[in-house]
């Protein structure tokens, strides 16, 4: 499973260097050249019922051991929550609360110091953040747009016109020599790689991976490849030696599992199932969505519009794959991968995992439409097939009475 996971990767491009990951953030400081705030601007699509902000492809990340490495307070760099970057809705919090938040706030407001070596403005905008008339304007602004603490805020600059600093590439460099140093003294004697059977020096501890909170994972994110208690070490190994892969090898299985999650998932009961299709070497071009079959199961936002297409398309994806219909995409080289994930807290729960031909996943689920049409009501032709989720609210009075084991056996 893991070495199509980094083939994915590699297939599609996607950036999967450690120390950066795809982000969203809701909300821009947005200040000028000499440090003025000048605004707070929402991200993402503003007419959305519940927006999710838009997404950066390459932010810094550091992980949980290097956050612990790099003492208390460290959290991330250019773009982290609202109460870390300007405290907002830190005032009135009670306990220890408000001096944690002041820790990890100072500790950014550093980190953009340091880095206004190679970026001038960070210095400028680091001093404007670590003045409270400063912090009480941009958190006024933030309320008035009904912003949450818990929502990630990024910076950005107006001059010449506004563009976000995480979005440049000039702080890359200085990003790496700053993640190098949290290392320093920490290296592993060279192990084959579980992934690639490559000689590598294991990574301690793998990255976390987002999108899983809805089925039992927390918000921080969750671990695949975790050994954190003696009962889950052999051969005297410690932590992720167990299953031992380089940072990057790790990094590449995590920001495939982040896109498919965020990108390819569907919740069903208590789990989330992501699929893909790749080809052979010679064809590995996307399978556009249109001859995707698993979104044939899928219930369109108008079924009416939909209904033809709906009875059809699996017939034709079929009729495409047998006859080289489209000889640009020779579908009949493609194979389907499905992985069913949930989450125990902190570890990635593998529920299941399906994989087979192209030609296979399309016939059964021309099979599942033929074995379920009916007549319609008025005895002229077919009534609209059945979606997945239709057929399982017609076995109960409400979908969320169905017990998850049935929906998930159903679904495979």
């Amino acid at each position: 499973m893991l070495d199509l996971l980094t083939r994915y990767a590699q297939d599609h491009g996607l950036i999967s260097e450690p120390g950066f990951k795809p982000k969203r953030a809701r909300w821009a400081l947005v200040f000028n050249a000499g440090g003025h705030p000048v605004g707070v601007q929402e991200l993402g699509d503003t007419e959305a019922r519940k927006n999710p902000g838009r997404l950066f492809e390459r932010c810094p990340d550091l992980s949980q051991s290097e956050i612990v490495s790099a003492g208390s307070g460290c959290r991330h760099f250019l773009l982290d929550s609202a109460e870390v970057v300007s405290l907002f809705g830190v005032q009135g919090t009670d306990g220890d609360e408000p001096a944690k938040a002041q820790a990890k706030h100072d500790y950014f407001v550093g980190l953009l110091r340091q880095a206004s070596a190679v970026i001038p403005e960070l210095g400028a905008i680091a001093d404007s953040l670590s003045d409270p008339n400063v912090l009480h304007e941009i958190n006024s602004q933030l309320e008035a747009k009904k912003a949450k603490p818990t929502e990630n805020v990024t910076l950005g600059l107006s001059e010449p016109s506004v563009h976000f600093l995480v979005d440049r590439d000039d702080w890359h460099d200085w990003w790496r020599q700053f993640r190098a140093g949290l290392k320093k003294g920490q290296s592993s004697d060279p192990m084959l790689s579980f992934v690639s059977g490559r000689s590598v020096e294991p990574a301690a501890t793998h990255p976390k991976i987002a999108g899983l909170t809805d089925v039992g994972g927390m918000s921080s994110g969750v671990t695949l490849a975790s050994f954190d208690k003696e009962a889950f070490c052999s051969y005297g190994l410690e932590q992720s030696a167990n299953a031992a892969m380089s940072e990057e090898e790790a990094a590449t299985y995590r920001a495939t599992l982040d896109e498919l999650i965020r990108e390819r998932s569907r919740r069903l009961a208590g789990v989330k199932i992501v699929h893909w299709y790749a080809g052979s070497a010679t064809h590995r071009l996307e399978v556009p969505e249109e001859f995707d079959p698993l979104s044939l199961l899928e219930d369109p936002p108008d079924i009416e519009a939909d209904e033809a297409n709906a009875q059809h398309r699996a017939g034709r994806l079929l009729d495409a794959i047998r006859t080289g219909g489209r000889e640009d995409l020779l579908l009949g080289h493609y194979r389907y991968y499905a992985l069913t994930l949930s989450a125990n807290a902190s570890r990635v729960m593998v529920r299941d995992w399906m994989e087979g031909a192209f030609e296979e996943l399309a016939g059964h689920i021309d099979a599942w439409f033929d074995d379920l049409s009916i007549v319609r009501r008025d005895g002229k032709g077919s009534a609209p097939r059945p979606k997945f989720l239709a057929v399982l609210g017609a076995i109960a009075r409400d979908l969320a009475d169905v017990p998850a084991p049935i929906q998930a056996k159903l679904w495979r």
